[in-house]
């Protein structure tokens, strides 16, 4: 900014420091502690508040975001502008695909779609489907971490869950409102932590119905 007369635009899309924190609490043994070693919450909060005070306008995507930078730093309030994380209406133009729809249209489908990480707490709505109706099915669309997949798969195998579990996998985006519109209920899960945000895909759930 000292170089070039330009204005600064912070984007404040996620608690970084937080999700970074989330991100190591999912770790274990030696990689955990190297990780918690080399992260220093302290150092991004610094940077933070530094990025914030220096800004000319800061975009959040939701007003708990916004209280909590005022809360927690010095930062005039004009600078913030809140921008929902919604989706745009175009998904509506998609047309249903037939092998999914036929597949599962008019079943009880309970639908994740997203990244699959620790972080997500996957792990605690594959145990419920312990206990709830076997003609229940959750539908996990998208990919992600090898090692969170292998252990959610590892976990329904060991408890006869294959049944009501289904992996897609990562599907091109032209067919994830199809999986919407076949299922009844969709979900954000998210582990514990600090997450003042809007979810993309709530507003993707909403708009399928």
């Amino acid at each position: 900014k000292k170089r070039f007369p330009l204005k600064i635009v912070v984007d404040f899309h996620e608690n970084y420091p937080m999700d970074q924190l989330a991100w190591i609490s999912t770790k274990k043994g030696l990689v955990r502690l190297i990780k918690l070693f080399l992260f220093r919450l302290k150092k991004w909060v610094r940077y933070e508040e530094k990025t914030v005070c220096n800004a000319d306008y800061i975009l959040v995507v939701s007003s708990e975001m916004k209280d909590r930078i005022l809360n927690s730093y010095t930062v005039n309030k004009m600078k913030f502008t809140a921008f929902r994380n919604t989706q745009d209406l175009s998904i509506l133009d998609q047309p249903i695909d037939e092998s999914i729809a036929h597949q599962f249209m008019g079943k009880k489908v309970v639908l994740y779609v997203g990244g699959i990480d620790n972080s997500r707490d996957l792990l605690t709505v594959v145990k419920g489907m312990r206990y709830v109706d076997t003609k229940v099915t959750l539908l996990i669309v998208g990919g992600g971490d090898p090692d969170c997949i292998s252990s959610l798969k590892k976990y329904i195998e060991q408890n006869s869950l294959h049944g009501q579990v289904v992996f897609i996998g990562q599907v091109p985006f032209e067919l994830v409102f199809s999986y919407i519109k076949c299922s009844s209920m969709g979900l954000v899960p998210h582990c514990d932590i600090d997450r003042p945000l809007s979810s993309h895909k709530m507003y993707q759930y909403m708009i399928g119905g």
